[in-house]
């Protein structure tokens, strides 16, 4: 096995998303990379995108976008990035699937992705939704702290049962030795979040409590902040790009 590091630390998702609707597919780049060290190739179904009216690709700092502002019937398939590092001549490749539908999809009030025949994802056994502390560390292994606020930090964690490379990521807020009244807050905060169901929004996926802690279990969104992009010298925000991202938050 290559001792190389990888080109592409996280790939594109998977997406459904409604006819004439904006979508966009990320990746995310080793940190020491960026528009000058890379070239990005996307394809769906085999066949080259380009550039054009509706179709944007961006790579920002190591953060490479393919955004499309109305999608057609003809944009759904099996997509594919290929990498190029310009530097070692190193290729890596990443594979995602984008459904088209005439809506979106609504169960019981609430929005839910369905999987798509394309699915690239590599399942594992459910894990349990409301348990203990003891079952989380069973079950996942802690990573690297990646924010931290007055109360809690938050960590990159990894689902142990998942050995594809690159899948089972997650991110888990944990707080710890709270007062009685924060403890209040974090259960409001919990109800909140479990009422939040959006394929725009980060998901709550778990709960692990003990007398001293408990841990949230979230998706894992990497890129940094959308406001660092915005004042960034080298990022040009456009009319169709704002309206790009106030669908996908309000939508």
């Amino acid at each position: 096995m290559s001792d190389e590091p990888d080109i592409i630390l996280k790939g594109p998702r998977d997406v459904k998303v409604a006819l004439g609707e904006p979508f966009q597919l990320e990746i995310i780049l080793r940190e020491d990379l960026g528009q000058e060290q890379v070239y990005v190739e996307w394809a769906c179904n085999n066949e080259i995108i380009e550039e054009e009216e509706d179709v944007f690709i961006d790579v920002n700092r190591n953060v490479g976008r393919l955004v499309f502002r109305s999608c057609i019937e003809m944009d759904e398939g099996l997509y594919e990035v290929r990498v190029k590092e310009r530097a070692t001549g190193k290729v890596q490749l990443k594979k995602c699937a984008v459904e088209i539908t005439k809506g979106v999809s609504e169960f019981d009030g609430k929005y839910e992705i369905e999987k798509s025949e394309y699915s690239t994802e590599k399942s594992a056994e459910p894990f349990k939704i409301d348990s203990n502390i003891e079952y989380f560390n069973q079950r996942f292994s802690l990573m690297e702290k990646i924010g931290e606020g007055r109360f809690g930090k938050v960590h990159k964690c990894k689902d142990k049962t998942v050995t594809y490379p690159g899948q089972g990521l997650y991110a888990v807020k944990i707080y710890r030795g709270l007062p009685a009244s924060e403890v209040e807050m974090v259960e409001q905060e919990i109800s909140i979040l479990r009422e939040i169901q959006h394929p725009q929004l980060v998901q709550l996926l778990g709960v692990y409590k003990s007398l001293s802690k408990i841990n949230l279990l979230f998706e894992l969104v990497e890129g940094g902040e959308l406001f660092d992009r915005f004042v960034d010298d080298d990022f040009l925000l456009t009319e169709e790009l704002c309206q790009s991202y106030m669908r996908q938050i309000c939508i």
